[in-house]
């Protein structure tokens, strides 16, 4: 049974994504889940199954359900993990409906990820057991210094630069000044900015990082033959692969080719999936905790050959006018850390044609990545 086009997105919603907030992570995700049942035209009673997903620092999918008032749960998944989460949780989701789990699926991640467990600092995700012990004394602390060696290795085999990195994070920042919701709306940025700010794991600087921050972000999905009743034209889910490379265990020491990530694994099966090429995108929404992810998954994915990621952003093709589009709403970098469901979420506004300055006219197909370096996801979504 194949579960392309089984399901489809029918409501987004978010909650402000703010420096510290003053509510806990159960009432940011009642708040984003409102929003997202609100936006599709539904009530907490139309939903029968839950996905949500953690670090051990948010709440457990059966709070929410209770906090909602729904009636009864048929269906509902726990995910013990970060970025891979957003593809993994919308997958969860399709292959349920898919398979008459469920009919309605609320998708959530909700984080204090500023006023609570901050990813990127050493113990976010346990403390120095298992491999940690061999890692530590090397300045293995967390994801900046994992991902700084494998921007180093793509620097070292395709000359890529630090002005590339830089053009990414200068492309997302422009998006997020069409975006009254990012936090950096009306705060632009240079490449000598860029150069400028302080190191932080070379060769990353911290405009090379994304933020950290407190916000929730939810999506509800239903069964494709009721999607047409709900408030607003629905985003099909046409193709998702979920999963890794090989020797995917972080920091991934024994991983083969340190200038590829899971995309590469993973990109083909998730367009076969969804019987799509890659001039049948319109837009990309690619996570990017980093910028190096950015070069690397458009190489990944197929759209550049290995090597050009750095020159193509450089010269300006992901931006809102360019070849291809790619994070209008600023990404992870400059719109809002929510473990990619922003991303998600700015896909399917989109696709609804509801993104307001930032708008790709025409936008009928997305492809949507969740994670970088050896485990995430690659969604495709249609109009």
């Amino acid at each position: 049974m194949s579960a392309r086009d089984k399901a489809s997105i029918v409501g987004v919603g978010m909650t402000p994504i703010v420096r510290r907030s003053d509510k806990s992570t159960l009432e940011m995700a009642v708040e984003a889940s409102l929003a997202a049942l609100d936006d599709a035209g539904l009530s907490p009673h139309d939903v029968d199954g839950f996905v949500t997903f953690q670090l051990g620092d948010s709440i457990p999918a059966l709070a929410v359900a209770a906090a909602l008032g729904v009636p009864v749960v048929r269906w509902y998944s726990e995910l013990q993990m970060g970025g891979p989460g957003a593809a993994l949780g919308i997958a969860d989701a399709a292959l349920a409906i898919a398979g008459g789990a469920a009919n309605t699926v609320l998708v959530f991640r909700s984080m204090s990820g500023r006023s609570g467990v901050r990813m990127g600092r050493y113990g976010a995700d346990g403390g120095a057991g298992d491999y940690r012990q061999w890692i530590l004394p090397y300045g293995f602390t967390g994801p900046p210094q994992v991902y700084a060696l494998w921007a180093r290795r793509h620097m070292h085999e395709f000359g890529t630069t630090v002005e590339h990195l830089g053009a990414v994070a200068v492309a997302m920042r422009e998006h997020a000044q069409l975006n009254p919701d990012a936090y950096f709306f009306g705060k632009p940025i240079t490449l000598a900015d860029h150069q400028a700010s302080r190191m932080v794991s070379s060769p990353f600087r911290l405009l090379d990082c994304c933020l950290e921050n407190d916000a929730a972000g939810a999506v509800v999905i239903t069964r494709a033959d009721r999607a047409s009743a709900c408030a607003h034209p629905p985003v099909h889910i046409g193709g998702f692969a979920a999963g890794a490379g090989p020797a995917p265990a972080m920091p991934s020491l024994e991983w083969p080719d340190f200038t590829k990530m899971y995309s590469a694994y993973l990109a083909d099966a998730a367009f076969a999936m969804a019987g799509l090429e890659r001039s049948d995108v319109d837009l990309a929404l690619l996570y990017d905790a980093f910028t190096l992810a950015v070069i690397v998954q458009l190489e990944d994915l197929g759209f550049v050959d290995r090597g050009d990621g750095g020159p193509f952003v450089a010269e300006g093709n992901i931006a809102l006018n360019g070849r291809l589009p790619v994070n209008p709403n600023g990404g992870l970098l400059s719109e809002g850390y929510i473990h990619g469901m922003n991303n998600l979420i700015e896909g399917v506004r989109q696709l609804r044609g509801e993104a307001g300055h930032r708008q790709i006219p025409g936008a009928e197909v997305a492809v949507v990545t969740a994670s970088e370096g050896p485990r995430g996801g690659v969604t495709l979504l249609h109009a």
